[in-house]
């Protein structure tokens, strides 16, 4: 979940470099953040995320910050 912050640049493609599988969320840069706040610290910003995994039986799940640290 990159929260439509800054990592949803990159962080997709560096993972996927890894030869891991990208189920990408909320990826698109937008700084008004559209889908939630890019507060990845605070449990109501990771409903999407959780319920992503849950669906798609993913073995991780990742979240960003607004600046993708």
């Amino acid at each position: 979940d990159c929260g439509n912050g800054a990592a949803g640049v990159i962080a997709p493609q560096l993972i996927e470099a890894l030869n891991c599988e990208v189920i990408p969320l909320f990826c698109d840069v937008d700084g008004n953040f559209p889908n939630h706040h890019p507060d990845p610290g605070k449990p109501e910003n990771l409903v999407d995320l959780i319920a992503k995994v849950k669906e798609t039986n993913a073995d991780l799940g990742l979240a960003f910050d607004g600046d993708g640290d």
